[in-house]
């Protein structure tokens, strides 16, 4: 009886692993080899495009490198005001400033209603440290000054390899806190 739930228990994982892996890598090479051009916008003449801002903010925490840099270089060129919360200052401030001047040389996509070349999503630095709990409210309070509601919150900041205690802080309850904040 054991050796069937075992093996039950295998398949299920393997065949888990086959759909999320190999499926989907299918599906987005698919994609992307038939889409046609112009669904893609950003690949015509090797030109990207960003989106007419939306005045909707965007938190992403951690975004100093890595996936955090990337996600608010993403949600910039989609018309968020993306605010950089992060424990580096120095690398918060150089980030904000690197999608400010991408963006400014960046043309608007045609295709969507723009309010004009010039208006550009507001990108701004708050310090934020994910294992200190009233820095969470320092966040919030920084958000309430700027008077529109967070439509995205990406909770990117964490740690690994340091001690349980400090790493449930950093990525479980500060995220927590923040959320809530």
């Amino acid at each position: 009886m054991k050796s069937n739930t075992i093996r039950w228990a295998i398949h299920g994982i393997a065949t888990e692993l086959f759909h999320n892996i190999v499926l989907r890598t299918l599906r987005r090479v698919r994609t992307r080899l038939f889409v046609s051009k112009q669904h893609r916008p950003e690949l015509q003449n090797s030109q990207r495009f960003r989106q007419s801002p939306k005045h909707e903010i965007a938190v992403v925490t951690g975004a100093t490198g890595g996936i955090g840099s990337k996600i608010a270089h993403q949600l910039a060129f989609r018309g968020y005001d993306v605010v950089v919360a992060a424990r580096d200052a120095v690398r918060g401030h150089a980030l904000v400033n690197e999608i400010q001047g991408v963006l400014k040389v960046t043309p608007v996509e045609t295709s969507n209603e723009s309010s004009g070349e010039g208006d550009l999503p507001t990108i701004s630095f708050v310090q934020y440290h994910a294992d200190v709990p009233q820095s969470a409210l320092t966040v919030a309070s920084f958000l309430k000054d700027l008077g529109s509601p967070v439509s995205v919150l990406i909770n990117n900041a964490g740690i690994m390899g340091k001690s349980k205690q400090l790493t449930m802080k950093v990525n479980l309850i500060g995220p927590a806190i923040l959320t809530f904040a």
